[in-house]
């Protein structure tokens, strides 16, 4: 079996799965997941992450593909508004507050609105204080603001 089978293989059982994949986690080269997004297997959420095509995505998919590439990430703003039932806005993509001194993530192709905030206004150890919930998102935990 050529190495090129064996990883679309491992792609096709973790497409099975509803959860985010990137390549790294199913130890198989990028191209290999672009080509199986290609044929129907997988959906590109954003650069690099991805999802079986037959699961549904929900409102904060793309909030859990950006926080799976950047952990230390909140969901916010009209993001978290719209999830929250607040407003019937349309978010215009993904909205995220992180720590300032980090690198935010960026996207040519996948809108994300990056505001960079105080540390500890996103520490995960003051979650309780900065009013920030968790919620696990094709087994992602992803933060947002309450």
């Amino acid at each position: 079996m050529s190495d090129e089978s064996t990883s679309h293989d491992a792609i096709r059982t973790a497409a099975l799965s509803d959860r985010l994949w990137r390549a790294a986690d199913l130890d198989v080269p990028a191209d290999a997941m672009s080509r199986m997004c290609r044929e129907g297997v997988l959906e590109r959420v954003i650069p690099g992450v991805y999802l079986g095509a037959d699961h549904d995505r929900g409102p904060l998919t793309e909030a859990a593909a950006w926080t799976l590439k950047h952990p230390h990430a909140v969901v916010c703003l009209l993001t978290a508004a719209v999830v929250h039932d607040l407003t019937d806005a349309f978010a215009g993509g993904t909205w995220l507050f992180v720590p300032k001194g980090t690198s935010p993530p960026r996207s040519r192709v996948v809108p994300v609105h990056t505001i960079q905030t105080l540390p500890d206004l996103v520490d995960p150890e003051r979650d309780d204080i900065n009013d920030i919930v968790t919620i696990e998102v094709h087994d992602v935990p992803v933060r947002m603001t309450g």
